[in-house]
């Protein structure tokens, strides 16, 4: 019995060594709880041994070595899962960020025929700064990877990765809508041009125009007058929401009353002007009496900073 339960006590502390050594690995963090019950199980053989009950003391610290082998085998390859997940979660942030760096130019071409021509995009200029916002987002992502190295679960890189996986296909829709910006600011300069061209058979000569805040990205305002004293501002502003869309509005000045029809029929003329060659537009506003007075002069809306519309 002296022989046995010395060898029981040997056995316990080596057991108390190896407990020991599997403190070093992150047991708390991928197997909460676990090693705090090995222990108890060993200092129960240990108070076995001492009062007399070798055989009951070695069956539990039998027990307690091999769940302390499970356990040591669990953690290692959930750390080396974790490692390997975040791992890929790391690169990937990685590369979305160069992504969205090297995406902040790209060249586009506009026009058709001869006047075709290759352009430089400035993608976060035209879609207002929502490149920049992409690339921020992405780079907290990384941010909270690094920050949080050590108390990520597998669970929450998982969930974080598939966050970085729905990001990936938001540059190419950033980069599309700063196309379709570029290209709807140059329609809306065209557009006025062909509202001016219907207007001219109504004796209206061209005044001014500009884009709101002197900003392409923004509506484009041209003001025609008439011998009369009649003024007509034609509005053609970006549809919000919709990319790549534009609306026209028509404000009418004039010192005499113009009728309900007069209107009506200048807007039929534009709008049949515009589609007379292929240039469609939204929803068409005809408004007489309530023209707002702000958009009348031309000059004060290209200093202005905001939009207007």
């Amino acid at each position: 019995n002296i022989k046995k339960q010395e060898r029981v006590k040997i056995f316990t502390e080596e057991l108390a060594k190896l407990i020991d050594e599997t403190e070093k690995i992150p047991h708390k963090r991928f197997a909460p709880g676990k090693l705090e019950q090995i222990k108890r199980y060993n200092q129960d053989a240990i108070n076995d041994v001492k009062s007399g009950f070798p055989e009951t003391a070695l069956s539990t610290a039998r027990n307690a070595y091999w769940q302390l082998v499970d356990l040591r085998t669990l953690v290692l390859q959930k750390e080396q899962e974790y490692l390997t997940y975040y791992s890929a979660a790391i690169e990937s942030t990685g590369c979305l960020i160069e992504k969205a760096i090297a995406n902040r130019k790209r060249k586009i071409e506009v026009g058709k025929g001869d006047k075709k021509k290759e352009v430089e995009l400035e993608v976060d200029y035209w879609t207002k700064g929502e490149l920049s916002q992409f690339q921020k987002e992405t780079e907290d992502i990384k941010s909270e990877l690094l920050k949080n190295e050590r108390t990520l679960s597998v669970e929450q890189v998982k969930e974080i990765i598939k966050n970085i996986e729905k990001k990936e296909s938001e540059i190419n829709s950033i980069v599309e809508k700063a196309r379709e910006n570029i290209l709807s600011s140059q329609l809306r300069a065209n557009i006025a041009k062909k509202a001016v061209l219907a207007l001219k058979e109504q004796l209206f000569t061209v005044d001014s125009s500009a884009y709101a805040g002197d900003d392409p990205r923004n509506a484009f305002f041209v003001k025609v007058k008439n011998r009369a004293g009649s003024e007509i501002v034609t509005i053609i502003s970006p549809v919000e929401g919709e990319f790549g869309k534009n609306e026209l509005t028509i404000h009418s000045y004039d010192d005499k009353i113009v009728n309900q029809n007069a209107l009506q029929d200048r807007a039929a003329e534009i709008t049949g002007s515009l589609s007379k060659n292929g240039l469609e537009v939204g929803k068409l506003h005809t408004i007489d009496s309530v023209a707002k007075p702000e958009f009348r002069d031309i000059e004060k809306i290209r200093k202005q900073k905001s939009s207007l519309l």
